[in-house]
């Protein structure tokens, strides 16, 4: 039965970017993931951003998932900000009579908006008027920089969770949760040749577990054997391999594992993107960072390295970088020096 609005006395309406929720206002994915299980009891506003767009999908159907089982008769309003404009995603959200199923409401695209430096002011004052026990959920899409003119609009929302990438520690979990949607099992020794394998990010995991669910059918199981012939059939193991060979500094080895990968078929822009990743992870590891590493395991490996060798290597895959874009010697080329120059043979 769908759950029906009470009738609130004038004057008792909580505005709708007060901190409705136990949740915290603002957080990551773990904390996002708890509001979630509990969302149709937490509504109010919830702002999403960051980078990991794979991510925000995952959570965005989850959330019509956990709306529909609560408010069934409600079916969650999905509405493009710079299509419905500020007035027509107030009126979605604060429209209705009383005696209806309460409403969710999710805007993508939000960032149209920052263009303008009154129109996030204006609808950040909107959601005063709000009934309470609506949830309007505002999606910003990933950018290379911050979009000031939100900044008013974030800081009325109840929530806010910044989703910029998963770290393979969470990442699992969340793998878990869309193989689970997909009804696919995977049994545990195969899940670790999935996480074995490099380039391994949000998106790419979630395309990787919708191919293998295509691949056994519902309620399919997967094994280690069947994973590292379907997933990246063509390379992902040698890449495995070349990573494994320059963080070890094997030089017979890593040009080994180069050239099968590209007889294998793998792209030489995905074998570069993999040494600029590897290098770039050690870097941030040594230097006392924080945040994402797509490859921890072997960047923490190069981590060892002389500060002063990391800082060649990645000069070195910059300037094979640039002279491919130029057209200055042929792409394979540029990787075997590349991986010469790596393992300190050139």
């Amino acid at each position: 039965m769908a759950e029906k609005r009470a009738v609130k006395r004038p004057g008792t309406r909580k505005p709708a970017g007060s901190a409705a929720s136990a949740a915290p206002r603002a957080g990551g994915p773990a904390a996002c993931e708890a509001w979630l299980g509990k969302c149709a009891e937490s509504p109010g506003t919830t702002y999403l951003s960051g980078n990991d767009e794979a991510l925000k999908s995952e959570i965005l159907t989850s959330l019509k998932e956990t709306w529909l089982a609560a408010v069934p008769d409600s079916p969650p309003q999905v509405l493009r900000a710079g299509e419905a404009g500020p007035g027509g995603v107030l009126n979605a959200v604060q429209g209705g009579s009383l005696f209806v199923a309460r409403s969710l409401v999710i805007v993508l695209r939000v960032e149209d908006w920052a263009r303008s430096s009154t129109v996030p002011v204006g609808v950040a004052r909107g959601l005063a008027q709000i009934p309470p026990d609506n949830l309007l959920v505002f999606v910003e899409s990933a950018g290379d920089s911050e979009r000031k003119h939100l900044n008013p609009l974030r800081s009325a929302c109840a929530r806010v969770f910044a989703l910029d990438g998963l770290p393979m520690t969470e990442l699992r979990h969340w793998a878990e949760r869309h193989a689970k949607r997909d009804d696919l099992v995977l049994a545990p020794d195969a899940w670790d040749a999935l996480f074995e394998l490099p380039r391994i990010d949000t998106g790419e995991v979630f395309n990787e577990l919708d191919k293998l669910a295509a691949w056994a059918g519902p309620g399919g199981r997967v094994t280690r054997d069947q994973v590292l012939s379907l997933v990246h059939p063509a390379g992902g193991a040698t890449l495995g391999d070349l990573a494994d060979a320059i963080a070890q500094r094997q030089p017979a080895q890593a040009m080994d594992c180069l050239l099968r990968a590209i007889e294998g078929g793998e792209s030489t822009g995905a074998i570069l993107f993999q040494l600029v990743t590897l290098l770039s992870g050690a870097l941030r590891l040594k230097g006392g960072g924080g945040g994402w590493v797509r490859d921890r395991k072997r960047s923490s490996q190069i981590a060892g390295w002389p500060s002063e060798d990391i800082a060649r290597g990645l000069d070195l895959l910059y300037r094979c970088e640039r002279a491919w874009k130029t057209g200055r010697a042929p792409e394979e080329t540029l990787l075997v020096r590349a991986v010469c120059g790596l393992t300190g043979t050139a």
